[in-house]
């Protein structure tokens, strides 16, 4: 199809460079322009090529499929071969390569190019390298081949060269050629154009001209396949390997963190309830209902009192036990080993010798566990601590509404350590555990002899607890205890029938509400520096992914001059941008892995619950969903800080 300028004008501002340019050229033939410097050689070819748009007229028979440019500079990619550079344009087309063989194979012998392929253009002479440029532009299978002063670098040998190629070339192809050499190009040219006064000229055209019928291609327009795109940046970013290294790094170190922030949230709350579990009582609860006394607008005044026989029953309790803590209450001072120290004494209704780490259990009422906890407040290892003896005396009023006696009693008892439990050091404070079942059956046999000779008959502290009808009475401590195997669980089944009226209260559950709370209150802070380290791994990628880009214009360019297909760009981006992608999710894998183990052997030295689950699936395809939208986001947003100029200053030469 021939190519005419009707009519053409183009300015830069007030800079008019042509006016009312009109030219028609025929389908093959060797069409040479002349001009010197600042004639508007370069803009006549960008006009020709779609780069510039004229302002008034029209440009007919180009096409982006029948144009194949070959610029100033060869515009070689170094980090590709020779072969690779000269296939580049089938890539741009997402054409099969091994479709393509034979033509490829024919181009390179053309051109001379064929000891040349394994090599990379570092390598390569001037005249070589614009020999490959020549080919890389046949090989689109265009009818038009443009050349921006092919041998402007060249000395005249090569020079030689080059034309006499451009010369054969021209039988089956349209050469369209700017050049300032006159001498080489008036004896080779069919037709001969010279640039003045705004407008081109023409010189001669030659009476014999080799015409060839070409057919049109697929006008379809085809675009970059992502695997393609893929390879050319792998190759381009083994270039630059040691950039890429540094940032996949620092890149996996904040999805690292954010890993490590959803893993810990995910499993901060199972972790500790099987670190409570290991405590010694673990399974006691104390249940105590809310009465409301009185109330006052917002105030109210409330009492515990025992549960109902109703809200037991409802809560699957069947046997409660008398609550013990008015005779042996649950905060005493204890003197030992010369330390007087504060412990907390709970009582244990079912014990578990699985739960501890030296000694027995408890095999009758003098005999009681410590935790490590109480051993280091009072200085004692395990191994020192058993047999060590603490003393405990109590005095308490037996007095009830039900009767006018009252019994002043006191206990004197002497407990030697026997055992010391498993429980680890973290959330935990010092305590001692006492047998329920033994402490009971001292207290049926310590009688009240006012109490008895009024109510005639002989009564122990143990009968007291027994009757119901006592129930309001302090001694009877307003609340019952409960043996449970999930204590956690029956918490969440009582606030969920009785919401408040129904409390309970345990060791376990005390310290699981004050740690997560505080853990609680430390996550929302690690959300809120996850959210700013999101924010920081984007900008991070943008930088280096423009920086990157910056580095690549030349492969901006050479998709600009092939394609026209601005879809290309957005897919070289998105191919560059899914290596690093690759890359940074399989090194924070491995870190990540790596650091799980490390954290919780870190934790466990001391004595903390494993809070990092060695690999969590679900906080890993979280994390690959925000480096999926990091990085659309860093690849994307790169492409609109590089300008239109930059690529076309690649493609321009010496106007």
């Amino acid at each position: 199809m021939a190519i005419n300028f009707n009519n053409v004008y183009f300015s830069y501002g007030q800079n008019n460079i042509f006016t009312n340019l009109s030219l028609s050229l025929p389908d093959t033939g060797l069409a040479v322009i002349l001009g010197p410097s600042g004639s508007g050689k370069t803009t006549f070819l960008s006009l020709l090529t779609g780069l510039l748009k004229p302002d008034k007229g029209e440009i007919q028979g180009v096409s982006t499929s029948s144009l194949a440019m070959v610029f100033q500079s060869p515009l070689l990619l170094d980090y590709l071969s020779v072969y690779e550079n000269i296939v580049l344009p089938l890539r741009f087309d997402n054409i099969q390569i091994n479709s393509k063989k034979e033509e490829i194979n024919k181009i390179i012998n053309r051109l001379g190019l064929t000891s040349l392929v394994d090599k990379f253009p570092y390598h390569l002479s001037g005249g070589e390298q614009v020999r490959v440029s020549i080919a890389r532009a046949l090989i689109k299978g265009g009818s038009t081949l443009v050349l921006d002063e092919p041998t402007g670098n060249l000395d005249e040998h090569n020079s030689q060269i080059i034309f006499e190629i451009l010369k054969d070339l021209a039988k089956d192809h349209l050469v369209i050629l700017v050049t300032h050499d006159e001498t080489s190009s008036i004896k080779l040219a069919d037709y001969l154009f010279r640039l003045q006064n705004h407008t081109l000229k023409s010189v001669f055209i030659k009476e014999e001209v080799h015409k060839k019928a070409i057919q049109e291609e697929n006008k379809k327009k085809k675009h970059l396949a992502i695997k393609d795109a893929i390879f050319i940046n792998k190759k381009f970013l083994i270039h630059k390997k040691k950039r890429v290294i540094l940032s996949v790094i620092f890149l996996s170190f904040n999805m690292l963190l954010i890993y490590l922030g959803l893993n810990l949230n995910s499993h901060v709350s199972e972790s500790l309830d099987d670190l409570l579990y290991d405590y010694y009582a673990s399974d006691v609860v104390t249940l105590y209902a809310d009465e409301e006394v009185a109330s006052s607008g917002a105030i109210h005044l409330k009492r515990h009192t025992i549960p109902s026989d109703e809200m037991l029953s409802i809560m699957d309790v069947k046997n409660p036990y008398p609550c013990l803590d008015y005779f042996l209450p649950s905060i005493q001072e204890i003197a030992l080993n010369k330390k007087v120290i504060t412990a907390s004494f709970y009582p244990v209704i079912n014990e578990d010798k699985n739960k501890l780490a030296v000694g027995h259990q408890m095999t009758k009422l003098n005999e009681i566990v410590v935790n490590e906890p109480f051993l280091k407040e009072v200085n004692l290892d395990k191994k020192h601590a058993l047999n060590k003896e603490i003393h405990i005396t109590n005095s308490f009023l037996m007095y009830s509404q039900e009767f006018d006696a009252s019994d002043l009693v006191e206990i004197n008892l002497t407990f030697k350590i026997v055992g010391v439990s498993k429980e680890q050091k973290a959330f935990n404070k010092a305590c001692v555990y006492y047998s329920y079942n033994f402490f009971s059956q001292y207290l049926k046999s310590v009688y009240l002899p006012n109490i008895s000779l009024e109510l005639e008959n002989d009564v122990s502290i143990y009968t007291l607890l027994q009757d119901k009808i006592y129930a309001k009475d302090d001694f009877f401590g307003n609340s019952v205890l409960a043996s449970l195997k999930d204590v956690f669980t029956f918490k969440e089944k009582s606030q969920r029938i009785f919401k408040d009226k129904l409390v309970v209260s345990s060791q376990i559950i005390d310290v699981k509400d004050s740690t997560s709370e505080m853990l609680h209150s430390l996550i929302k802070v690690l959300s809120v520096f996850l959210i700013l380290n999101t924010i920081s791994a984007v900008m991070l990628a943008f930088l280096v992914i423009y920086s990157l880009y910056a580095d690549n214009i030349r492969l901006f360019a050479l998709l600009k001059a092939f394609t026209r297909n601005k879809k290309n760009t957005i897919i070289n981006a998105l191919g560059l941008q899914a290596i690093i992608l690759a890359l940074t999710l399989l090194v924070t894998l491995i870190v990540s892995f790596i650091a799980t183990i490390v954290i919780d052997n870190i934790l466990a030295v001391y004595q903390f619950p494993q809070f990092l689950a060695i690999f969590d699936l679900n906080s890993f395809l979280f994390v690959i969903l925000i480096a999926v939208v990091c990085s659309i986001l860093a690849s994307l947003l790169p492409l609109r800080k590089i300008k239109e100029k930059e690529i076309n200053q690649q493609l321009e030469g010496e106007d």
